[in-house]
């Protein structure tokens, strides 16, 4: 659903709105990382690497991206695209942080480094071994030890996590090139769409330049064949259980040993503080029980420093069990929550290696939400490996050795019988679901629950549906469910997730979902003044829509156009599109009714781009009325940012702010940030009217920083334009 613009300022980033945004970027941050860190243990484990990574992505994203741009015209006018520009070439620099405390591999690191240096023209090193035992942590510190040997880039890939249906190897390559592409392709370039195109403008773009390239977590079965670059001066570190399938004979393999009793009892001695690890036989037992593992060993001292009162000997007595043999992942396991200790039973009653939320849902007896975070939070202890963080199919992966320990866990505690009757609801929940008709479930629920205001449960709905859309192997289900995906995140303001998932739905080639994914596709273009490609995307949109036969995507269709024509000045057009779509959705089109908030909004839009404010304030208000009467939360959120900006433009600031205020509210309890950031943008206009100057640079740098994340570079940069006057002349 789309946003009423405002009046263009398109003046550019001045250097006193880089200067503040990079004070809450980096300043700020850096401040609570050394609060956190003079809090004690709990802060030495995790908050200042949280912090340190936040900051060096957020402000590295920001002033790389800032930096190149190119003069911005003095204008912007609808029909004029406005797209990042640049320089021929970004420099890629995604490494995330060596880790802070790093002990026992020095000599390790010194050799892999000195091989990787006098190696031939394109060094490849792999690092393999099961979970836990640092291969992620040993990589990135050789990385960085070599990065400035790499001056064109150093690009990370999360392998593991890039999985959007968590099933084919083949579209595992297809993402590894994806993320190649997108590091190294011009601000300009349009994604490429086939893994073949995306390859290929890989190689372009990394030819005669030095890069190096992490590919971490690297699950089986993925051919890295051609995702390897050989060009000279190019290194390549990759992280895997297993050694993968395609990488050249000439590349160096290490396998990580367990770190040795010194070695384990320095890392905890520098995780929780000498004062807590000392010589005694309880540090002994601890070391020895963790095995040498550092996950083992990060995750004992993560749960000790919480627990500051626990003297070593105690913590021992409370988590080893009575065994003369403990396992290796025992201390482990103590630490989790009993509800996450019941997940990982749960799994090991599953039996399979990989599994997806549903699954875990029906051995724990839980709902599928609580056992989706469930398993997320065991991923993020490493105990499994999330396969699926994309917006598509989530999977989860979990190694032999884990596996076996879950297995043997769950039939020392719940016994043998609750693990069969587990085994048993698993086979039954995947026998009910094999009867489910998921593009019902779309067409059912999904869009009612968007217009209710329910994001959250449209795109948990939407992406079931498309797992089990998978399951199935039925494409249409999945096209009408990356359509949804695509409207879904479009709202949200997630752009290149919904261009991504529209794509998905127009691959299928069918009418009913490419009608829906291109008119997404025409409203991402028309936010971002791309409005002749937003036009070409609604065309299209409108052929498809004519061939599947519906009436009601052609009604919704037309509206968009109608705004598109409106922008480019040809009001015309645009009333003409306004009255057939009106005629179409009173032409008997099954939920008609449901559409009179869209027609009303669209009409409004098309009446304020004309300049007939009056006309569209009185539009506005039907809407809002209708959107009201009929419980859609979200129409009504839209209505009174798109009311705000009218009455601020017929200087009604108390009826502005009132508007303003309410379409705030609203989208704050729907959680979409994109729809707030535009209420924010009116209040920060509307205090500017008011001479409120300091509550107007908050609105507005707030509402910024949004549109930046969302990818919205249009509303961005008036946004921007309009912070950089203001601070610029609060500095004058």
């Amino acid at each position: 659903m789309p946003e009423v613009a405002g009046p263009g300022y398109e003046r550019g980033v001045r250097a006193a709105c880089l200067a503040f945004l990079a004070a809450v970027l980096v300043v700020l941050p850096l401040a609570v990382s050394r609060l956190l860190e003079a809090w004690g243990p709990v802060g030495t484990l995790g908050a200042p690497l949280a912090a340190d990574v936040a900051v060096v992505l957020a402000a590295r994203a920001y002033l790389d991206r800032r930096r190149p741009l190119r003069p911005v015209p003095e204008a912007v006018r609808p029909g004029g695209a406005v797209r990042p520009g640049g320089r021929e070439y970004v420099v890629p620099r995604t490494l995330p942080p060596a880790p802070q405390v790093f002990v026992g591999r020095d000599e390790v690191v010194a050799r892999l480094e000195a091989g990787l240096r006098e190696a031939g023209r394109a060094p490849v090193l792999v690092l393999y071994g099961p979970g836990g035992i640092g291969k992620t942590a040993l990589a990135l510190v050789i990385a960085h030890r070599m990065a400035r040997a790499h001056g064109d880039g150093q690009i990370y890939v999360p392998v593991g996590d890039l999985g959007s249906d968590g099933t084919s190897a083949e579209r595992m390559r297809h993402e590894i090139a994806g993320a190649y592409a997108y590091a190294l392709k011009n601000p300009d370039d349009e994604l490429p769409g086939t893994a073949d195109e995306r390859i290929a403008l890989f190689r372009r773009r990394a030819a005669d330049r030095s890069l190096l390239i992490l590919l971490d977590d690297v699950p089986p079965g993925i051919d890295l064949a051609g995702l390897i670059p050989d060009r000279p001066g190019c290194t390549t570190i990759i992280t895997a259980r297993r050694v993968p399938q395609g990488v050249p004979g000439s590349a160096v393999t290490h396998e990580p040993a367990p770190l040795a009793a010194d070695a384990s009892r320095d890392l905890l001695r520098l995780l929780l503080g000498s004062d807590r690890i000392d010589d005694s036989d309880a540090t002994q037992t601890l070391v020895d029980a963790c095995g040498g593992q550092p996950l083992a060993l990060r995750l004992t001292a993560a749960a000790l420093s919480q627990r500051p009162h626990w003297d070593l000997q105690f913590a021992v007595d409370s988590v080893l069990p009575a065994r003369t043999r403990p396992e290796r992942l025992d201390v482990s396991y103590g630490m989790l929550t009993s509800k996450e200790r019941l997940a990982l039973r749960s799994i090991g009653s599953i039996g399979e290696r990989e599994f997806t939320g549903w699954m875990l849902a029906a051995a724990s007896s839980a709902d599928e939400n609580v056992s989706e975070e469930l398993a997320a939070r065991l991923a993020r202890a490493q105990f499994v490996a999330r396969r699926g963080a994309g917006w598509g199919r989530t999977s989860f992966y979990v190694e032999d050795e884990v596996l076996r320990y879950a297995r043997s866990r769950a039939d020392r505690e719940d016994g043998e019988q609750v693990r069969r009757d587990r085994e048993e609801e698993v086979t039954r929940v995947r026998r009910d679901r094999r009867g489910r008709k998921p593009g019902v479930w779309v067409n059912d629920q999904v869009y009612r629950l968007m217009r209710e205001g329910d994001l959250s449960g449209a795109l948990t709905v939407a992406q079931q549906a498309l797992d089990l859309a998978g399951e199935q192997d039925d494409r249409i289900a999945q096209a009408a469910a990356c359509a949804a995906l695509a409207e879904i995140f479009s709202e949200l303001g997630d752009m290149p997730e919904a261009e991504e998932a529209a794509l998905r739905a127009i691959t299928v080639e069918h009418p009913g979902s490419s009608a829906r994914a291109n008119r997404c596709n025409g409203r991402i273009h028309r936010r971002l003044r791309e409005l002749d490609k937003a036009k070409d995307f609604l065309d299209e949109a409108l052929d498809f829509a004519e061939e599947a036969q519906d009436a009601g995507e052609r009604a919704r269709v037309l509206f968009e156009r109608a705004y598109v024509l409106a922008l480019q000045g040809n009001a015309s057009a645009a009333h003409g599109d306004l009255e057939l779509a009106t005629r179409l959705r009173r032409s008997g089109v099954i939920g008609a009714e449901t559409m009179e908030p869209t027609a009303r909004w669209y009409q409004g839009a098309v009446f304020y781009a004309g300049g007939r404010l009056e006309e569209s304030a009185e539009a506005f208000d039907h809407a809002r009325r209708v959107s009201r009467r009929l419980g859609q939360c979200l129409w009504e959120a839209w209505t009174e940012q798109a009311a705000a900006r009218v009455a601020l433009d017929r200087e009604l600031l108390d009826e502005a702010t009132a508007a303003a205020e309410a379409g705030l509210e609203l989208f704050t309890e729907m959680r979409n940030r994109y729809g707030a950031a535009h209420c924010r943008y009116v209040l920060g206009e509307i205090h500017l009217a008011q001479g409120a100057r300091r509550e107007a640079e908050l609105a507005l740098v707030e509402a910024a920083e949004t549109f930046r994340a969302c990818g919205d570079v249009w509303v961005e940069r008036q946004v921007a334009g309009i912070v950089a006057e203001l601070t610029g002349s609060t500095a004058g």
